[in-house]
Order: structure tokens, then sequence, then C-alpha cells
């Protein structure tokens, strides 16, 4: 959800009744308004950051996420300082949990996860295990969560992405996909893996990746290997610790987080239409209410 809204908020424009930036609440609701009408799911989970959610695994690599700024924002901000935009953007999440809270749709938010660790906890749980799922993303690390019940729709684009697709893009199944990045390194999460190691050369030397097998780290860090094997054998600890952080098979999700995303998941939110649409009034964007209709169809 952050980065849905996020992507509005840096770039759009836009601003409510009392001259407030609120580009990000607009793009959050056309965003999920598009995945409505083009998904037509039975049920929408949303999820997002919790508070301090990177504060656990910065304790494992402090530099996890380290190099983000605040990012190219919207002429709209140029009079406002640090704060004001700090104050702004906090008012725009507060405001879009709002108006999602008078939706048939259920929001998790769970301290000192990332939404990305809820999605790999729902996903991988027995909850919807015979369900068909569509994780609406803008990040491929939740490639790794892909399998025959499982699609990634990409937002930005409207895409469905299977498998094959992760394949494609990365040269490794989805179940290697953790493994591979914890290695070759991320820089958009400021994950530093082995110098000059991309996927490509990872591929060649352990063409396993590309296999439905799950590859072990033990089977790739081998002192007495070849040229990659023994780097990753040199450089285990930190690679280990890369991981952690990569792989989304629940190791971050405590027995309390637990309870609280089931606790979260059964608070069914019900459909309060004329609650909604007043919000848009008060806001300025009541011209955009017949827009939103696919929100109301669930």
């Amino acid at each position: 959800m952050m980065n849905l809204l996020k992507r509005g908020y840096y770039v759009e424009g836009s601003i409510d009744k009392k001259g407030n930036p609120f580009g990000g609440v607009k793009t959050t609701l056309t965003g999920i308004t598009r995945i409505c009408s083009d998904l037509s799911p039975d049920r929408v989970i949303l999820v997002w950051d919790g508070v301090d959610y990177v504060a656990n695994k910065r304790k494992v690599l402090p530099e996890y996420k380290g190099t983000r700024g605040r990012g190219n924002l919207s002429p709209i901000f140029s009079k406002m300082s640090d704060e004001q935009v700090k104050e702004n953007l906090k008012y725009q999440i507060d405001r879009t949990i709002e108006y999602l809270s008078k939706l048939n749709m259920t929001q998790i938010r769970v301290d000192e996860l990332e939404a990305d660790d809820v999605i790999a906890w729902l996903i991988n749980s027995d909850i919807f295990s015979q369900d068909f799922r569509a994780i609406a993303t803008t990040d491929w690390d939740l490639g790794q969560l892909v399998d025959n019940n499982t699609v990634m729709y990409l937002q930005h684009s409207g895409e469905f992405k299977t498998k094959k697709d992760v394949l494609d893009k990365f040269g490794t199944h989805p179940k290697n996909l953790a493994l591979a990045k914890a290695v070759v390194g991320d820089s958009s999460d400021n994950i530093k893996g082995i110098f000059r190691l991309g996927f490509g050369r990872l591929l060649k030397e352990f063409p396993e990746f590309a296999t439905d097998k799950k590859v072990l780290f033990e089977e790739i860090s081998d002192p007495e290997g070849k040229k990659w094997g023994v780097k990753i054998n040199e450089d285990k600890e930190r690679l280990l610790r890369n991981y952690k952080i990569t792989d989304l098979s629940g190791g971050q999700v405590t027995q309390d987080h637990s309870a609280d995303i089931l606790t979260q998941l059964n608070d069914v939110q019900l459909l309060k239409k004329n609650e909604f649409c007043s919000l848009l009034y008060e806001d300025g964007l009541q011209e955009f209410e017949v827009n939103f209709s696919p929100l109301f169809e669930l």
C-alpha cells in the first residue's frame, strides 16, 4: 500500500479543499479502483507497513534501506519545510486509511513488520491455500511468492506475472529468488551482494537456480569450488545476513505478530458508501465519485 500511496504523493499535484497536498490519497483510491475493476476479486486485503517496520531488519543489516530519501517531490511541496512535508505524508496515510475503512475490504498494519512480510505470511498460511491469489504490487521482490495459485499484478502496467515471468526476468525459479538476491544484492534496498556477480554469472555457475528445486546456501558456498562459490564462502556471514532480509518465508513474523494479523484479518469492514462519499465532498473530490464505483461492488 505504501508504495502505491507514495508514488502519487511524490508526483501527483492534487490538493484537497483546504489546500493540502492530496496526491497520495487520490492515487491510492484510483489505483485500488483499477485493481478491483481488472481483477473482480472476491476479497481485498490491503496491507500497510507497520510502525518501525524496518527496525528489526536493521538489527540484522544496519544499512537496510538506508539510502532512501524523500524522493523528487511535486512542486506543490516547494514552499513546505521538511517537517511540514513529513506531517502531510502522515496526514495522507491516515486519510487514506479512513477512506478505505468505509469499504468492504480488510486493512492490516502490524508494528515492526513490512507489508511484504505480512503478505508472505498470508500467502504461506493455510487460510487461502485453496484460493487463487493475486498480489497487487510494484515490487518484484514478491516474485518469490508466485506459484501455481499465485500471480503478481503489477499496478503500474496492469500486467499479470506468473512463475514463467519471474524466471524470464531473473533467470531463477521463484523458490530461489530470495537466495539469488541475497548473493547478487539489491541496490533498491541497499543490500550489497558479491562485487560484479549478477544473475547471469550466478546462473552460469549454478544453473540449478532455474529449477524448481530449492537451492540451499551451503550448496553454493564452496571453499574448493568454482570462482563464485569460493567468493560466496569467503563472505558467507554477510550473505547469510542478507538472506535473512530477502527471504520472506516467515523469519520476521513472531507468534505475537501472527496473532495480530489474524485479529485484523477477522475484523470485517462493511461497506459504508454514504460515509465514503461524504469524505469525497469534504475533500473536494465529489466529481470522482462515479470513477470509484468499482469499490462499492465488493
